[in-house]
């Protein structure tokens, strides 16, 4: 009788640039091929640089069988362009006017309640104005949920209300996947950012000039959202008739949504928002040339930490 001959099942493993991934996955891909060998093939993909000498000896370490795949990190940068926003945005056919697209985006973790996704999308679309939402599955017990995965295989945009993705078609885009924000931030029509209000969104927004409206969820966002309303004038931040818009507990309507939408993109409002918008994102980059104070700030900080690295050595 032939025996059967047992195909080994290929796993691949992909090691985040982030510092301190690669070599616990290293190790594990190297697990895989030497005590299941046979029964596994492995192929390690990386964007890390090998540069240190703990990463070069874990390189030296890794078995024969084992594949190895590193890109650099243009090339990670190149695959944005394969993204659906991305593409919508590049595309010759984007015909909105400047400024006319309201950005919606609750950051990496941030998520909304079931009901309350429901009241967005439902103000979005009672406001009539164009926008791009980045959209997440609802979490009815942790704002930040997002950042520790869904659990679910199915669409994020399939919990929307039924018929709004027909209905707002050729005005709204949703999408579920990550998206290029810096990009998107800075294209001609983007006009306003509903935003959680986090560090790094923040100062994206200031640099590409752009209003904010805020919608803080958790950590500083809330103590962000009222600096940048009360103290620097970049944002509207609304107050719903049942108490601040991220207490707990609290909806804000459809109504008081699609109001605050239509104040930031086409009222007073939101026009001085825009203004000082533009004013900070001159200050920025008056900042960041090659002269400027934060420049030379940044540079300070990292010969100091340039020094010290060659001092460990």
């Amino acid at each position: 009788m032939a025996m059967e001959v047992v195909t080994p099942a290929h796993v691949v493993l992909l090691a985040s640039p982030g510092a301190g991934n690669f070599i616990p996955v290293a190790e594990l891909a190297r697990r895989i091929v030497t005590h299941r060998s046979g029964l596994f093939r492995a192929t390690l993909v990386t964007y890390t640089n090998f540069s240190s000498a703990n990463h070069a000896s874990c390189l030296a370490s890794l078995p024969p069988s084992l594949r190895l795949h590193h890109f650099s990190l243009g090339a990670l940068r190149r695959c944005q362009r394969f993204t659906l926003p991305y593409m919508v945005l590049s595309s010759d056919n984007v015909r909105d006017p400047d400024g006319s697209v309201l950005y919606v985006c609750f950051g990496s973790g941030g998520t909304l309640s079931t009901k309350q996704t429901a009241e967005l999308a439902a103000g979005l679309e009672a406001s009539g104005q164009r926008f791009l939402w980045v959209v997440r599955f609802p979490r009815d017990t942790d704002s930040s949920a997002s950042f520790f995965g869904s659990g679910r295989g199915d669409d994020p945009v399939s919990y929307l209300p039924d018929g709004f993705v027909e209905r707002t078609n050729g005005i709204g885009l949703c999408v579920s996947c990550w998206v290029p924000q810096l990009e998107i931030l800075n294209h001609r029509a983007v006009g306003g950012f509903l935003s959680h209000c986090g560090w790094n969104s923040t100062l994206e927004a200031v640099a590409a000039g752009v209003p904010t409206l805020a919608w803080s969820l958790y950590a500083e966002q809330r103590m962000n959202a009222v600096m940048l309303s009360q103290r620097v004038g970049l944002a509207l931040r609304p107050m719903t008739n049942h108490g601040e818009i991220n207490d707990e507990g609290v909806v804000i309507s459809r109504e008081e949504i699609a109001s605050a939408v239509m104040e930031l993109m086409v009222g007073d409002k939101g026009h001085a928002a825009r203004e000082k918008a533009r004013e900070l994102r001159e200050a920025a980059a008056t900042a960041w040339a090659p002269d400027g104070p934060s420049r030379k700030a940044f540079e300070v900080v990292a010969g100091k930490w340039t020094k010290t690295a060659r001092a460990l050595r």
